[in-house]
C-alpha cells in the first residue's frame, strides 16, 4: 500500500510540475532574428524648412536574446539598445541616432512603443521621434516595417 501511495504522490507531483511555467519557452524567441527594415521618418516644424521626411531602407535590425528570461538586445544602424518581451509584446529602450541635417549634426531620439509579435515574419510599429535643431525642439514619427530574413 505504501508503494501505491508513494507512486500516486510522485505522479501528482509530476503532473503539477508540468502544469507550471514551461521553461523551454522564451517569449523573446518570437522576435529573435535578423530583419530587413524600411522606415519613413518625418520631423515636423523644422525652423526655415517646415516638415522634413526621409525614407530609410536597406537597414538591418538584429534582435538577439540576452539570457533566458525574455531580455533582448536590439541592434540597428550600428547602435544597440536593450529590451524585453512579455505577453504584451516587445518593449525596447529609447535609442539616439545622430544624423546630418542642413549641414548640422542632429541627435534624434527614437522612442519605441510596445511592439506586437511578428505576423508572418513582419513587425510594424510607429515610433515617436524627437530632436533639437538650431535650439528648437521638434517632434515627429517614424513608420517602421521590419521583415524577418
Amino acid at each position: 500500500m505504501k508503494k501505491i501511495l508513494f507512486c500516486l504522490v510522485a505522479l501528482t507531483s509530476m503532473a503539477l510540475y508540468s502544469c507550471g511555467k514551461n521553461d523551454d519557452s522564451n517569449l523573446a524567441d518570437k522576435f529573435v532574428g535578423e530583419y530587413d527594415v524600411t522606415a519613413e521618418a518625418t520631423l515636423h516644424n523644422i525652423p526655415m524648412m517646415g516638415d522634413y521626411s526621409q525614407t530609410l531602407d536597406n537597414l538591418t535590425c538584429t534582435i538577439a536574446k540576452d539570457g533566458e528570461e525574455g531580455d533582448v538586445i536590439l541592434t540597428m544602424a550600428d547602435r544597440s539598445t536593450t529590451g524585453y518581451v512579455d505577453k504584451k509584446g516587445l518593449h525596447v529602450e529609447s535609442m539616439v541616432i545622430t544624423e546630418t541635417l542642413m549641414g548640422a549634426s542632429v541627435d534624434i531620439t527614437v522612442t519605441f512603443p510596445v511592439i506586437s509579435e511578428p505576423v508572418n515574419g513582419t513587425i510594424h510599429w510607429v515610433s515617436p521621434i524627437s530632436a533639437s535643431v538650431m535650439g528648437v525642439s521638434i517632434s515627429g514619427e517614424a513608420d517602421v516595417t521590419a521583415i524577418k530574413k
